[in-house]
This record gives structure tokens, sequence and C-alpha cells, in this order.
């Protein structure tokens, strides 16, 4: 968020509260004159400037409770939510369908939204694949996520797979058996990338959600998410008031942009540059420059930062970081990196220790890439000290 958009909507000369949901933190030296302002964040910040007391902040990094794992926006909007209402217990399976799509993990707040769903029988659950339903060699002909090096080519799923003895099924049709097998394979290939740790990230406990549209959890997280990648708010907002006609249009929809994401995604990782401490990758106008960096850094590399820069056609290059959480222990915080900097190229950026963004001018992605570098090795540095 820059000062267009406090522009585009006359921000500055409204009397009515403004709400910021996920956003807001990290631009408080554009907020900061702004009144009557409530923003709910989950993203950590590092302003020194003076905020009014028109200015209302809700973020649980306030608390020592982390906003990477424990808390996204939509488990905040919950919990505000329910104390407002307590009938609001309804929409827990909405906030869940956040929690999935930030890929958090279900302790503190995010327990709390798991157990509220659970205790009002709006979800069940079962050890299972838990990136989704759909036919098990489609899944990985049309997504990146998990990412083994078959992605995109059917010949080389078919045959992976039929290795194992594992046919062409709907996963949710999978014995327990086969799961385990399904999962063995997985991580026979995540091992050979010291990245076997991911394999918990894909196999575990599935909530499956009741009187939904869609049913899998993250079927219903990955489509919203596309549904904003795409320009298509409004879609997802009629998905999650279960609306039949919406649902089509979006599943194709989301098929066409994962399979994008697969092009974009091969395209890139056979141009792979290293800087030290990163590895990084340059495309232009990707469909996600966030889900490529994610899918290298969860099984392809957790001994580096994974930056991906994405040029647009708005004269602007989206940059994407992502780190391991073996890099966290070492010291390193993405958001302290992105945040100086965005800031030393002209651009702005933040967000959290193990995942950050921003936008910087055109042009200007070597001397960010070398700053980005130098924090990342003075963090990790001042920790072995």
């Amino acid at each position: 968020m820059d000062e267009k958009i406090i522009k585009k909507y006359n921000l500055n000369s409204t009397d009515d509260t403004i709400l910021f949901l996920d956003i807001g933190c990290n631009n408080l030296s554009i907020i900061k004159e702004l009144s009557n302002v409530i923003i709910l964040d989950h993203h950590k910040y590092y302003s020194l400037d003076k905020i009014s007391n028109s200015i209302f902040i809700l973020n649980p990094e306030d608390f020592g409770i982390s906003g990477s794992f424990y808390a996204c926006a939509s488990s905040i909007c919950y919990i505000v939510s329910i104390l407002m209402d307590k009938s609001n217990v309804e929409y827990s399976p909405l906030a869940l369908i956040g929690i999935d799509g930030d890929r958090q993990v279900f302790e503190s707040i995010n327990k709390k939204v798991l157990d509220d769903a659970i205790n009002n029988n709006f979800i069940t659950q079962k050890y299972s694949y838990k990136l989704g339903d759909g036919y098990l060699y489609d899944i990985f002909n049309e997504s990146i996520d998990p990412f083994i090096g078959i992605n995109g080519n059917e010949k080389s799923i078919k045959n992976f797979f039929l290795r194992y003895g594992l046919k062409n099924k709907l996963i949710s049709s999978l014995e327990y058996d086969e799961i385990i097998v399904f999962k063995n394979s997985i991580l026979n290939v995540l091992k050979k990338f010291n990245c076997e740790h991911s394999i918990n990230y894909i196999f575990g406990n599935n909530s499956i959600l009741k009187n939904m549209i869609i049913n899998d959890i993250h079927d219903f997280s990955s489509i919203l998410t596309i549904c904003g990648q795409s320009n298509n708010p409004s879609l997802g907002v009629s998905l999650c008031y279960c609306n039949n006609n919406s649902l089509q249009e979006a599943k194709n929809i989301s098929l066409n942009i994962k399979k994008k994401m697969v092009s974009d995604l091969l395209a890139l990782y056979n141009n792979k540059k290293v800087f030290e401490y990163v590895l990084y990758f340059y495309g232009k106008n990707l469909i996600s420059a966030g889900e490529i960096a994610s899918t290298i850094a969860r099984y392809r590399c957790n001994s580096k930062v994974i930056i991906c820069f994405n040029e647009t056609n708005d004269n602007e290059i989206k940059v994407s970081g992502r780190c391991s959480t073996n890099l966290i222990k070492d010291g390193v915080n993405l958001s302290i990196a992105f945040f100086n900097s965005a800031k030393l190229v002209g651009g702005f950026g933040g967000g959290h220790d193990i995942a950050s963004g921003g936008i910087i001018p055109i042009n200007t992605h070597k001397k960010f890439l070398s700053s980005i570098n130098d924090i990342i090795k003075k963090q990790i540095n001042h920790l072995k000290k």
C-alpha cells in the first residue's frame, strides 16, 4: 500500500472509520495522518512513527504471539467478531480457510478457531493428504505444490506413481495404507534435497468442511487465493456465501491459473541464480512470485533465502522472499531485511521473519539484492557471536 491508495479512496478527507485488514502496520508513515483508523494486522513492524490516539492497532506481534505461525488476519478478525457477538462462531470455518491459505499452524490463536469449529460440528478431521482433493495424477500435473520435479509432465507423473503401485484415484478415496505409500513416495524425493521436514506440511490432520460449497479446506483456500490473484475478488466472496452459480467459473479460473504457475515455475527454476546467502529468480508478469518462492524454499532449498522478482507492466518490481525455519533459528529475519532494503532503493516492504514482500522501482533489483544479502549475512553472523 502507498499514497496512491490514500488518494484513490479519499481516505484523508473522510469522517468515517477506516478499517485496514491484513495490512497497515508497515504503512504507518502513510496512515499516521488519517483519523479514526482501526488496523487488524499480523505482520511484524518496526515503525518509529508517533501514532495518534485516533489510530487503534490490534496485532498479535505486540503480545508476543508470532504472526508468522500462530495468528493470521482471518483468525484475528474472527476473534474480534465473536467478542462482538458469540453467534459469529458460525464463521469459524471461513477463518480456518484463511489460516490454511496463510500456511499457518493450529496453535495459540489459530487453535482457538479450530476448537470452535470442531466443537460446533462445523468440520471433521482425518489423517490424509493436506493439499487438496482430486485425481492423484491430475493434482501433480496442474499444481506446483508439492513440487517434486515431475509436476506438469504427465508421463513422468504416471511412471513415478506406478513405481509405488499407486493408480490415478481420487485422493479422498485412498485407503490409509495407500496414503502411507503416497507419503513415502514424496518423502523419498524430499530427502534428496534435505527437505524431509516439509512432509508434515503435506500430510497430517486434514479438515473437511461441512455445509460449505467446497469441502476440502485447502481446495477452498487455494481457489480464494486465485480469485484474488486473478482480480476476481467478488467471485471469491460469492463462494464464501455458498453461491453455487459461481463455483464452476471459479474452478475454471483456478485450473488455468495453476497451470500457468506450473509453467512459470519450470521456466524460472532452470534459470536460478545464487548470490552468497540468496537463491533468486527474475521473471516478468508472473502469476505469483510468492508462491514460487514458497515452493522452492519448502521443497528444494532450505539453506538459502529464496527471492523471486516479478517485473510488472506498471513499471515496478514486486518482490517476494521466503526462507526455512532453520534459517529463522540461525537469526534470519526477512521482515527487517525487506523493510530496510526496499526503503534503500525507494520502495517499501516488510512482512514476517519467514516470509516477506515488497515493491521496488524498476532497475533497482541488484542494489536491493545486495542489501538483502548483506543484512542476512549480518543477522546470521550476529547470532553466531
